[in-house]
């Protein structure tokens, strides 16, 4: 489909982590986010690189499943951290944190938004994502992963083939 992707990898709150995880460090991540894309454009701007020229400043989606879907919905619609850049997002499995401060869709000027959601989630449940689909400004989209876990749509044999192609169908339309 033509992408460059980034996918940082938020250092404390990996359970893998030495020390382990620590959730409290997810109120940085929409800051740690905005850095990701001024390094990227930084890069792309340059003369020479393998980032020079590729990526559209006006071409900017993040996409976050879970913990990720929180911070890259706090970086669309929240007005902690909101970072105009960004022209569409794709949460999958997210919710709303308080702990962002701010609130949530306040500002109008709204991004194209897809939440994706399976109905057999037990961690962020479906209410989670219908609520951020209600409250969210047009346009916006939501795809219900019947049957789907928490993670079995990402991670089940041939599942993650039907997400990735309805989110990548969907990224296309979506970016200007």
């Amino acid at each position: 489909a033509g992408y460059v992707v980034a996918a940082p990898t938020y250092p404390f709150t990996d359970p893998s982590a030495p020390g382990g995880l620590n959730e409290s460090d997810i109120i940085n991540h929409p800051a740690d986010l905005h850095f990701v894309i001024s390094s990227l454009l930084q890069a792309t701007a340059g003369s020479s690189g393998a980032l020079s020229g590729l990526i559209r400043s006006n071409q900017i989606a993040v996409i976050g499943q879970s913990d990720g879907g929180d911070v890259s919905l706090a970086a669309v619609s929240n007005s902690c951290c909101k970072d105009p850049r960004i022209s569409a997002a794709i949460i999958l499995s997210g919710a709303e944190l308080t702990s962002f401060g701010g609130t949530y869709f306040t500002n109008q000027s709204a991004v194209p938004l897809l939440v994706v959601q399976g109905t057999a989630d037990t961690v962020n449940v479906p209410a989670c994502s219908v609520q951020i689909y209600d409250l969210a400004p047009q346009p916006k989209y939501y795809l219900s992963l019947a049957g789907q876990s928490h993670l079995s749509a990402y991670l089940d044999a041939g599942a993650p083939q039907d997400v990735v192609e309805k989110v990548t169908i969907w990224a296309t339309w979506s970016l200007p």
